[in-house]
């Protein structure tokens, strides 16, 4: 008995000394996200008055006490917003929150020009949907599901083979644009290799695929693959894997002038080690990115503007400046429906012709080609008003939780590392969009296929041997949950 008061006792003491620990990880994360929501409210106006005529972005003026009730339903998310990165989703959820949802509810009040009170409505909605996703991927327990288990060899194997072949075709099908000239027009002018890219496409549309497959799945998995490869001390795989997905990244680059091509692997081999400690990720992260803010309005003060007006503007602002005009927008003159297109207009539903994207590049940035990307909430705003964001916030709140299943057998340094692109893609188009056009359905698979990393917990079974349920006889080794 004495005994058992004694472990009791350290039970207790453990379960406190955890929710103290907790507790001071949530006020680090609420501070840290306090300063993040000053600067991004900060950044707005200054972008404006630097930059507003050569980018034609508006900036209104606004009263303390709506943009304080604004920041209380930004923030409200970082209240409840995983403290580390133990799955999958934590990863996605925290950078859709950043990427997508601050700046769809904290740009609004500089850019749009309806009341205050839409806009409020509109914020109240992106809370409670972005709240649901949290809860749905969170409410349905975790299953254990059977694996195939492939021997590391094989799988490598596998995957060099199949970038080989997707490499000949697209080496194939831009023959007769693909030059050192073109990549050194990417480097000069992005925008007028961009046209090029998309006249070949006209004509090859499984280009446009294999391009954006390319850039948000192979590129990554290779690079993941490389990293893995390094820490078992395979060097000679390591340094293979990683010269194909240098070489893949400066091919998309060239061929289609998208520069965030050149930023897939330093992004994904940063995220890879920010999770090699997963535990405390929130605060990790956040730090990180309000140092990085710093650094680029420093630079800028220097005279090198590229990270303040390019990359913070367009990763971190666009999606939610675009999200507000998209609210503004299908409110006044109705719903695109243009996702499940031909299943609307056989049940007799008139459809517009132009995409929302197009619709909004040429309502709000005056050119008909300009596709004004923004994320999933938006996105099913757009197409099918409150039922649209209701559906698609319950399908992005399932999708997680499968990621999260499909994804136990990894540790969160692969799994969640491999998914950074997905939640970009995610806060930057449909839910649809981003699972298979950007390649979150092929990465799921990818992962799932490969071999079972320390730390994962799904239970993994041979081709060759039958599956055999954890506990019922004596051979138990496949039905491990480790």
């Amino acid at each position: 008995s004495k005994n058992g008061g004694q472990k009791g006792m350290v039970k207790s003491m453990n379960f406190r000394f955890g929710r103290v620990s907790s507790l001071k990880h949530r006020v680090w994360i609420l501070g840290l996200s306090v300063a993040y929501g000053v600067m991004l409210l900060a950044y707005y106006p200054l972008l404006y008055r630097w930059f507003g005529t050569q980018l034609g972005y508006p900036c209104h003026g606004c009263s303390l006490e709506i943009l304080a009730v604004a920041f209380l339903i930004y923030l409200f998310p970082a209240t409840f917003l995983p403290i580390d990165a133990l799955r999958p989703s934590s990863i996605i959820l925290w950078l859709v929150y950043i990427m997508f949802y601050a700046p769809s509810v904290l740009v609004p009040y500089f850019v749009l020009s309806i009341s205050n009170e839409d806009i409020l409505l509109w914020n109240s909605i992106l809370c409670t949907a972005f709240t649901g996703v949290f809860l749905i991927s969170r409410l349905i327990p975790l299953v254990s599901i059977p694996s195939i288990r492939f021997s590391w060899r094989n799988y490598y194997v596998f995957f060099f083979v199949l970038m080989t072949c997707i490499l000949v075709y697209l080496l194939w099908a831009t023959k007769s644009t693909l030059s050192l000239e073109s990549f050194l027009a990417s480097l000069r002018s992005q925008y007028q290799q961009r046209s090029a890219y998309r006249n070949i496409v006209s004509t090859t549309p499984l280009l446009g695929y294999i391009t954006v497959w390319i850039e948000f799945w192979l590129t990554p998995l290779l690079t993941i693959m490389s990293l893995n490869a390094l820490s078992k001390r395979w060097m000679g795989t390591a340094i293979l894997y990683f010269a194909i997905a240098v070489i893949t990244s400066l091919l998309i680059f060239c061929v289609t002038g998208f520069k965030s091509a050149l930023s897939t692997i330093p992004v994904i081999t940063g995220s890879w080690w920010l999770l090699k400690r997963p535990h405390g990720f929130a605060a990790k992260f956040l730090s990180i990115l309000l140092v990085f803010w710093v650094l680029a309005f420093m630079m800028y003060l220097t005279g090198y503007n590229f990270l303040f007006q390019h990359i913070i503007r367009r990763v971190f602002v666009v999606p939610g400046l675009n999200a507000s005009y998209f609210w503004e927008y299908f409110s006044k003159y109705g719903y695109a429906m243009s996702i499940f297109r031909s299943i609307l207009t056989l049940l007799g539903y008139h459809q517009r012709k132009i995409s929302a994207p197009f619709l909004i590049g040429e309502a709000y940035y005056g050119n008909p080609s300009t596709s004004a990307n923004t994320g999933f909430i938006a996105d099913a705003y757009a197409n099918l008003g409150f039922p649209g964001v209701l559906l698609f916030s319950i399908l992005a709140g399932f999708m997680l939780w499968i990621t999260d299943v499909l994804l136990k057998k990894h540790n969160a340094c692969l799994a969640g590392s491999a998914l950074v692109l997905q939640a970009y893609a995610l806060s930057n188009s449909g839910l649809s969009t981003a699972f298979l056009t950007y390649g979150w359905a092929f990465m799921l698979l990818s992962l799932f296929l490969m071999p079972r990393t320390k730390g994962g917990t799904l239970i993994e079974v041979s081709p060759t041997e039958p599956l055999k349920v954890p506990g019922t006889g004596s051979n138990t080794k496949h039905g491990s949950t480790r």
